[in-house]
């Protein structure tokens, strides 16, 4: 009894430090764009110079196509509706930039380090997300698949993906700690290994799911969807279980 009373603990603290952590994250993202969003975008041609220069700034509905933004850092920008195609932020450092409705289609993001993005709405395909890590960030999931879904979710701490279509997904081994999948599809997916501590699959259906070794420490799983899901070696204390 005492172990399984100092599991649950731990399972709790894991949570309090997941929403604090996201928590922390979000704050510093508010802070920063209300420091940089009162700045408006220079008029014409935009550049590279041009942004780097005025990094949190309303650039929303803009043609930025093709630039080179790579390794650049900014705070509170405002790319909503934005043409970003093709455009490469590999490296970029972003905390609370909003790419809502934006075209990020065959855009390189990878290396990006994110905190408390907002991608609704967004168009990735195509865009290019190796080795990017998010916090606290919304992101869109509709047009990916394969790999290139993977390289989106793996990594992506505290994120918000309530709503995303994954059924038949291959995500075995994923990092997701902390995600909030409300209501998603994870029907017949492949998330055996998956660390999910903190999850919440509220709503969400796991029918078929395979969760075979998966970590759900702490997870909540109460009004998922589960016919035979897989749960064989899971870890699940501290889980609030359907």
């Amino acid at each position: 009894m005492r172990s399984i009373n100092a599991a649950t603990d731990r399972a709790a603290a894991l949570q309090r430090q997941l929403t604090d952590e996201t928590e922390r994250a979000a704050r510093e993202a508010a802070k920063d764009a209300r420091a940089f969003t009162a700045h408006t975008a220079p008029p014409g041609e935009l550049t590279r110079e041009s942004v780097a220069a005025c990094g949190g700034c309303d650039f929303s509905h803009r043609d930025l196509s093709g630039l080179d933004l790579s390794d650049l850092r900014l705070m509170g920008a405002n790319f909503d509706g934005a043409n970003l195609s093709r455009v490469n932020l590999s490296g970029a450092r972003l905390t609370g930039v909003s790419f809502k409705n934006a075209d990020l289609s065959g855009a390189n993001l990878s290396g990006v380090r994110g905190i408390g993005l907002q991608l609704e709405g967004a168009n990735l395909n195509g865009a290019n997300f190796s080795g990017a890590r998010f916090v606290g960030t919304t992101i869109h999931l509709g047009g990916f698949h394969g790999g290139g879904l993977r390289s989106v979710v793996d990594g992506c701490m505290g994120c918000n993906f309530a709503d995303a279509d994954l059924h038949g997904q291959d995500l075995h081994g994923v990092r997701m700690l902390g995600a909030n999948l409300e209501n998603a599809n994870l029907r017949d997916a492949n998330l055996r290994g998956a660390h999910l501590s903190g999850a919440n699959f509220d709503g969400a259906n796991l029918d078929g799911a395979d969760l075979r070794d998966a970590d759900l420490t702490g997870a909540n799983l109460s009004s998922a969807s589960m016919n035979h899901t897989l749960l064989t070696n899971a870890k699940l204390t501290g889980a609030a279980l359907p």
